[in-house]
């Protein structure tokens, strides 16, 4: 009885959850998503426990437009990394080193000073303009890329956190001259624990790799870890001294292996990575066990990441399997033998002309697909990069793991996974379609109405049609509702040619190729 009674009380708990959810506004579910996956809670903590850095005015000298950088500037998660790299260093040719270097600044600043921790921003947002660093040894830039560490939690596990080794390749290569400021780094106060490991490891690795360093780094090092014990005596935390330890083990500095024996008896260091001490002893004597930076540069790494990244593009397979059988998954159209003829009406909603579309699409298409056809429609030739479709009390965004905790999802779900016609299935159903300024605020809402569903015969021309169209949509540069309805009102938007419309969406449905009928 005990047993029935606490799974009564949790679906009764449930239900008033999923009401409460229902009326929440798109904000509130925003942060309701944030709370429950901890995430924001984790760095507010971070930050309120360790942060207090006092950062400059980054907005004087920020990029007012973004131009050479662009690329990176809006790069998105598909986008070939390596041939993006190439695209933005040519472009970069004619100008001087000089120039280079202040763009890089500028691009930089306006990072630090634009960045909102609700943005969704591709990390190579950062990466980008770090690679362009290292690809032109601008030494005198390092100052950048410690300004990077010394932003607070909620940036580092936006652009940082799993790049950790990323950056020790680079502040290795342009600091490695530099050791004294960046054990000066180590000193300063207020800053998030995540990052001074880096630059310790970073130490370690110019130790490494320039043996006439050697002996100068260790003694550089030995302070450090004087001055750790120091405070951690006196009531610091001891969050990263095993992070400290890992490293120097790694690197077989046995130089310091008495002071790291002192650090973790005095201090009582307990391991939550390695087994303890004796662990620690044990990996620094193993001269055959190699330092654990993957690579001590960018392009390395950057060539990993798109072999990891095209590897990822391919099915799973088993060993067993005949390879030449296998056919790589239709990233746009689910694999589906019932599939529909779907007739749905597209709606630019809160105007007060009328600007819909009437498509033919299949009922297998991914929402991710759609949305592309949804834009092409209208008369766009680009898809928004914060976007989200709504039905059933769930939003399906392109980005479904930054609202995910452990393996439970609060009505989120992929428009990489999901297609149309799980959520719209009968006459009449309606979904929606919205597109988020970079404030993460709706700019456009659409709705989506399933006027008729039916079956493709081979009769069919097309199985992606305009079917009919009225009124023209905002183009890309449009600011707001207001703003389009006052450029109708002075006479600025036109109708669209629907002919050309029809065209394009001809050539999407070639792109994309046929569905099962």
């Amino acid at each position: 009885m005990g047993r029935k009674k606490d799974k009564d009380n949790f679906l009764e708990m449930m239900d008033k959850l999923q009401d409460l959810m229902r009326n929440m506004s798109e904000e509130e579910l925003t942060e309701f998503g944030k709370l429950m996956t901890g995430e924001s809670l984790m760095d507010d903590s971070i930050n309120s426990q360790f942060y207090w850095y006092k950062r400059p005015d980054y907005e004087k000298d920020a990029l007012r437009e973004i131009r050479w950088l662009g690329p990176f500037w809006n790069a998105q998660d598909n986008d070939d990394k390596i041939e993006l790299c190439k695209f933005v260093d040519k472009e970069w040719a004619q100008l001087p080193l000089e120039g280079k270097k202040a763009e890089v600044r500028g691009y930089m600043n306006a990072l630090f000073y634009r960045f909102s921790p609700e943005q969704q921003d591709n990390y190579y947002k950062l990466f980008g303009a770090l690679w362009m660093m290292e690809q032109y040894q601008m030494t005198d830039c390092i100052d950048l890329v410690l300004e990077t560490l010394r932003q607070d939690a909620h940036f580092f596990t936006h652009f940082l956190t799993g790049m950790e080794d990323a950056m020790t390749a680079l502040i290795y290569q342009i600091g490695n001259e530099q050791t004294e400021l960046l054990e000066k780094f180590l000193y300063e106060q207020g800053l998030i624990p995540q990052v001074k490991p880096i630059v310790f490891k970073a130490i370690v690795l110019t130790l490494l790799k320039q043996p006439r360093q050697r002996l100068k780094i260790v003694s550089m090092l030995s302070k450090f870890l004087k001055h750790c014990l120091e405070i951690c005596q006196k009531g610091a935390l001891t969050i990263n001294i095993e992070q400290y330890a890992m490293i120097l083990a790694y690197g077989h500095v046995t130089e310091l292996k008495p002071l790291i024996r002192i650090l973790y008896k005095k201090l009582r260091i307990k391991n939550i990575e390695m087994g303890g001490l004796a662990d620690i002893e044990e990996l620094m004597d193993d001269v055959f066990e190699p330092f654990n930076c993957e690579h001590d540069n960018l392009t390395a790494y950057l060539k990993e990441l798109a072999e990891e990244e095209n590897n990822y593009a391919f099915p799973y397979y088993d060993e067993d399997e005949n390879w030449d059988d296998l056919v790589e998954e239709n990233i746009y159209y689910a694999v589906d033998d019932s599939c529909k003829r779907y007739i749905l009406r597209l709606e630019l909603m809160d105007g007060q002309e009328t600007v819909e579309r009437t498509v033919q699409v299949p009922s297998n298409m991914y929402l991710e697909t759609f949305a592309k056809l949804i834009m092409t429609a209208f008369g766009r030739s680009d898809v928004p990069n914060d976007y989200w479709f709504g039905a059933n009390n769930i939003r399906y965004t392109p980005y479904p793991n930054d609202y995910r905790s452990d393996d439970e999802t609060f009505g989120i779900d992929s428009t990489y996974e999901v297609t149309i016609g799980a959520i719209l299935s009968k006459k009449g159903s309606i979904a929606h379609y919205n597109i988020r300024d970079k404030n993460g605020k709706v700019k456009w809402r659409h709705a989506i109405v399933l006027e008729k569903s039916g079956q493709y015969t081979y009769k069919t021309q097309h199985f992606l049609e305009l079917i009919d169209g009225r009124g023209a949509y905002p183009s890309k540069n449009t600011k707001d509702m207001p703003d389009f309805l006052s450029r109708i009102k002075e006479g600025k938007v036109k109708e669209p040619d629907f002919k050309s419309i029809r065209k394009k969406i001809e050539k999407l449905e070639t792109e994309t190729g046929c569905p099962y009928r």
